[in-house]
């Protein structure tokens, strides 16, 4: 069972984590042979994060190399990534896969992870924007998605950083920072654009280090690039004129309405999009593209009934 391993990998996850030396992902030939865009997906985390090696395999037990920073180092961690069509690796399997290779070290642990739940980020900072029970539902989900790397955060009445748990986080390499609520709620009032604004200067003073970097901020809330005459552009705009810093981050707005699956994956309703912000050349440029999973009615979006009804 599938479900049940994947909680049983989670346990094991912290002494996987105290390894620090060169983290490697093995995926099988027939895997990438099925999927050519995991293989880009791949191979983009590893060009960004640059902690990272990318190998195949294939089942005659040969490896290649997909991808190596140009460092000298040491694999100390692996990740074989699984499907429901791939087997489980033993570790004598593993060891063969490995006898010829000097960059893995004596003391490398393994393990296997499964293909759904690969992210390009290395860590997930979730704000629970809001307090409504679908804002909550969708936080909890998308922190559920990638557990081992994910933290909820939310802000008090003072607009402060408050810490789920009051937990220790320490996020690593490519950061993604989703801020969860109704469309309609993000930016409130007068000063809503410097509060919001303010949120992100919070979370990157408390969290960024010289081992991470921001990649992504996502407003993941209903028609964010089409209200209050485009927010997510303006919120775009916003954050490259007032944080440097953060030009390197792609800002993401969804238009049309969206939710949040049980399973932290996300569904717009049919005609959605997604437009993503970048810094070029001392401005803003944009593309935008066609939701990968819509449906003509949606459950549960992130939309503000009330607020809508007025709007009408």
């Amino acid at each position: 069972n599938l479900q049940e391993w994947r909680d049983t990998s989670l346990n094991t996850l912290k002494e996987f984590n105290q390894n620090k030396g060169m983290h490697a992902i093995f995926v099988s030939k027939e895997m990438l042979d099925r999927d050519p865009e995991f293989e880009e997906s791949l191979l983009d985390k590893a060009q960004k994060q640059q902690d990272l090696v990318v190998m195949g395999y294939d089942s005659e037990g040969t490896t290649k190399v997909l991808y190596e920073p140009k460092t000298n180092y040491k694999i100390d961690r692996i990740e074989v990534m699984i499907d429901k069509s791939n087997h489980f690796i033993s570790k004598a399997q593993m060891r063969s896969l490995i006898r010829d290779n000097p960059k893995v070290s004596s003391d490398m642990v393994f393990r296997h992870a499964l293909k759904k739940d690969f992210s390009k980020y290395r860590s997930n900072i979730i704000v629970q924007n809001g307090n409504s029970e679908a804002a909550v539902k969708a936080a909890q989900a998308l922190a559920n998605k990638h557990p081992e790397s994910s933290i909820i955060v939310h802000f008090d009445d003072n607009n402060k950083l408050v810490t789920s748990d009051n937990e220790i986080y320490t996020p690593k390499g490519n950061v993604r920072l989703n801020f969860v609520d109704h469309g309609e709620n993000f930016a409130n009032g007068e000063n809503g654009m410097a509060e919001l604004t303010d949120r992100v200067k919070q979370i990157y003073d408390t969290y960024a280090n010289e081992n991470t970097y921001f990649d992504r901020i996502a407003l993941v809330g209903c028609d964010t690039t089409n209200i209050k005459q485009g927010l997510a552009r303006n919120f775009a705009k916003t954050i490259y004129d007032n944080m440097p810093a953060l030009r390197t981050a792609q800002i993401t707005g969804r238009g049309g309405e969206v939710e949040i699956n049980e399973n932290g994956t996300k569904t717009m309703k049919t005609g959605g999009t997604k437009t993503l912000y970048s810094w070029h050349d001392g401005g803003i440029v944009s593309i935008t593209k066609s939701a990968k999973t819509t449906a003509d009615n949606l459950n549960n979006p992130l939309i503000n009934l009330n607020e809508e009804i007025q709007r009408l």
